[in-house]
């Protein structure tokens, strides 16, 4: 193994760091370019707001809304106690809507509970 290059001061030492790394961006290109691809999709999805549906084969409903992931988590320190009760497995997801704001995804979550009513929702609120 080489021995680890002695700078005289921080300066020239974060100066061969930079060009170090330009060098190493410019011959690796592709892979910079797909890997900035990817984290600005996952940016985007993780600021997005969806507003979407649990139900079950006993045609309960949950309406819910958060980022683009909250519909697919099922652990139970993420969900009350009513929802772990009605949905003791996996419950059928759909994905109603998306938005780019966490006011506008509420104000359509509250519509759609107030559409379905409370016969087969088991939402815990007060506020419909």
């Amino acid at each position: 193994m080489g021995r680890a290059k002695k700078y005289h001061t921080e300066e020239e030492r974060k100066e061969a760091k930079k060009i170090a790394n330009h060098k190493w961006r410019s011959n690796n290109r592709e892979k910079v370019n797909a890997t900035q691809r990817a984290w600005s999709k996952k940016r985007k999805e993780l600021n997005e707001f969806t507003v979407y549906v649990h139900y079950n084969d006993n045609n309960e409903v949950y309406v819910g809304s958060g980022s683009s992931i909250r519909p697919y988590q099922f652990t139970s320190c993420s969900r009350s106690k009513v929802w772990q009760k009605t949905f003791n497995s996996k419950p059928t997801v759909e994905v109603l809507k998306t938005f780019e704001n966490r006011s506008d995804a509420k104000e359509f979550e509250l519509k759609v509970i107030r559409l379905i009513g409370a016969g087969l929702l088991i939402n815990q609120r007060d506020s419909y």
